[in-house]
Order: C-alpha cells, then structure tokens, then sequence
C-alpha cells in the first residue's frame, strides 16, 4: 500500500490537473512538479496492478461459499450473489472452484434437480440458468444459495435482499466470456484467461464518458476492474464497494 508521503504527494500532484481531467502536458522545465506526478502515476499503476492479481486469485469480486464438501477446495460466486434479487430470468452462474489439481465439478442442483455445467475448463464454473419470477435454491456441491427473480407477476422480493444488476449486453453477446476475458478453447474446454481492460472497456466507453463521471486522472485507473465488476454489483455503476472505500488505499 502506498505510504502517507506517497499519498500526500498524490494528492498535490494531482490538484493542478483535476479541474481538467486532464494530464497537463507540461516539461519539467515548466512545471517544478511534473516529475513528482509522474512518480505518484507510477506509484498508484503499480499499486493498481498488485489489486487486480489479488483478483484474479479469487481473493477480490464474489462471495466465498467456504469449503466444497469438507475437502478444503475454496468455492467463490461471482454471480448471482445469495440472497439477493435478480432483474433477469436468463444468466449465468459463474463460480471459481479451487480444484487443487483435480478437474472434477462439484454437482449443481437447481431447486432440487440435477443442473450441467457449461464446457469450461477448472478453476472456472459456468451453467446457464432461465428460472421463473419468486425464490429459487442453488446447490453448488454442499453449498446452498437462494436468489430471488423479478417478474411483472408473482410474490414481491424480500425487503431486505439487494438488488443485484451485472453489466448489459447484446443479445449476441450473452454467454461470450471474450468480450472481456482473454479465452482459449482447448480439448473441448474453454479456458478464461486475463481480462482485457481498459482496452474491451474503451470499445464502448469513450473519453468524453469518462471524464464525465471521474475527478481522477485515467492512467492509475487504466485497470477497470480496481473499482468496477462486470460480473455483479449491488453498487453503483457496478462498483465493487462504496466509493469511499475504494479510495481509502490511496487517499486519507
């Protein structure tokens, strides 16, 4: 985590450039402080990096559903969250399984019934849900989730469960891991590898859009996937905690 200096100097270096938006484009030989944010941009991309891997480990977006039948085995969901409310009837559970070497799925039960998994290759479990508006169990191996869809028709949700939205898609691109993700097809399993961001990001979302919604200059936030999720969010703007939160690691 960047140190207090390193966040005090953060902070100044980036006070001259946040009306803007902007970085300011000036030399050295013009501005005294150009150096100091350079450094504080580098210190805050490296940071920023250490996140993401933290992520990709499991140890970032999704709720942990502790250990798969008693054999030690981590079992994350990204998506849906439990006890939470579902806009959409049509989506796609998506779960990272720690295998430890084996590349055996635990079994899913959809209120009761026996439930495919999607051709993907370990750590990663896909299944593709359609279910009906009101409650619904989920059965991951020994773990029991509850989710609550939405209908025009049918009983309201608990008060007390959030609302759960995941990022829009074309109807084209419902179940294509690569519009985000690097993916690799390989002995009939798809393998879901780096994200592509701000690249898969930039396609649709254009300078102008952020500028328009962040006081914060781009580079440190060039990995989207810091503050955002696509997966599932309960958030704003699909955040991954409060905004405060999110700033807390750098910034008093």
């Amino acid at each position: 985590m960047p140190s207090a200096a390193s966040r005090r100097s953060m902070r100044s270096s980036w006070g001259c450039i946040r009306a803007s938006r902007t970085r300011c484009g000036r030399t050295r030989s013009m501005c005294g402080n150009m150096g100091r944010c350079e450094r504080a941009w580098q210190g805050a991309v490296g940071w920023g990096a250490l996140l993401l891997t933290l992520g990709w480990l499991g140890w970032g977006v999704g709720v942990s559903l502790g250990q798969e039948a008693g054999r030690g085995f981590p079992l994350r969901l990204l998506f849906p969250f439990p006890r939470s409310v579902l806009e959409v009837s049509r989506f796609e559970l998506i779960a990272v399984h720690q295998t430890q070497g084996r590349n055996s799925s635990p079994r899913l039960l959809v209120d009761g019934r026996p439930h495919p998994w999607e051709p993907y290759r370990a750590p990663v479990l896909v299944a593709r849900l359609h279910l009906s508006p009101g409650k619904h169990r989920l059965e991951i191996g020994s773990q029991r989730v509850e989710v609550f869809v939405k209908g025009e028709k049918g009983p309201p949700p608990p008060q007390d469960w959030p609302l759960l939205r995941s990022h829009p898609s074309s109807e084209e691109g419902i179940g294509d891991c690569r519009l985000c993700h690097e993916v690799e097809e390989r002995e009939g399993l798809k393998a879901i590898l780096a994200v592509r961001t701000p690249g898969a990001c930039e396609g649709c979302h254009s300078e102008e859009e952020f500028a328009a919604a962040h006081s914060h200059p781009k580079a440190p936030l060039a990995p989207c996937q810091i503050c955002h999720t696509l997966h599932g969010s309960s958030q704003k703007g699909l955040l991954k905690k409060p905004a405060r939160e999110l700033c807390l690691p750098c910034h008093d």
